[in-house]
């Protein structure tokens, strides 16, 4: 956590749950599109045309572009965006010592990284599901929406991001979830956070003393993060 976030992530624990066209990268969460038989084409054609009450030819033309390379990408998501979104998505992770992530989602080392047990979670977040890496899209029928297919596309990802090791709790409202002070299993405080943020971290252990915290530091040999134990403050 960036950190600002970090702040109020100390003075109230919570998961957040984002809207899931608003991740990093809605073309790595998105599904392929499966081409139409001409069969198909045409029995769609056929239901589009009579729900619409357009003609077929339209309706069937319209359908066929939609496989085209060069935009079925904007077509799906301007069929997801037409709907009311019903899925939304915390985004963790298995790895606190990925230098990369600590740049990418903790400002360049200066936030933290928290850890919570599984069996910690709140309920809402409990429906996780480990993201699969891999460099073919899960494919939705054209005209189609396939919650199953969907819900496949959210937890797939290129290789590309395979360093992250990413988990996803899946839920049908936005909405923030709290957490117990207890919850939060242990803290790791960024490289080159700033002394305020890292007496925060020590006045957390107040509230929570179960809650392990620690210092991030780079590895002197390895391309990765170590960390050492942070003593919590003791007046």
């Amino acid at each position: 956590i960036e950190p600002e976030g970090a702040k109020k992530f100390l003075a109230s624990p919570q998961l957040h749950f984002t809207d899931w066209r608003k991740l990093d990268d809605l073309m790595e969460v998105i599904p392929g599109t499966k081409p139409l038989t001409i069969h198909e084409l045409h029995a769609l054609a056929v239901e589009e045309s009579r729900k619409r009450g357009l003609p077929y030819d339209f309706c069937r033309r319209n359908l066929a572009s939609m496989g085209q390379d060069d935009k079925w990408e904007r077509d799906l998501r301007k069929l997801f965006d037409d709907q009311a979104c019903t899925l939304f998505l915390c985004c963790l992770t298995e790895r606190w010592n990925s230098g990369a992530m600590w740049a990418l989602y903790a400002a360049e080392h200066t936030g933290i990284v928290f850890g919570i047990k599984s069996k910690d979670l709140p309920e809402r977040a409990r429906r996780l599901g480990k993201v699969e890496y891999s460099q073919v899209r899960p494919l939705m029928p054209i005209g189609k929406t396939d919650v199953d297919i969907l819900t496949k596309a959210v937890i797939t990802k290129s290789k590309d991001w395979d360093y992250q090791d990413e988990w996803r709790a899946a839920s049908g409202s936005g909405e923030i979830e709290p957490l117990s002070p207890g919850a939060v299993a242990e803290i790791i405080v960024g490289y080159d956070a700033a002394p305020n943020l890292v007496e925060a971290v020590r006045k957390f252990v107040k509230i929570s003393p179960s809650t392990r915290i620690f210092h991030a530091y780079p590895h002197p040999q390895r391309h990765e993060m170590e960390r050492k134990k942070l003593k919590p403050l003791t007046r």
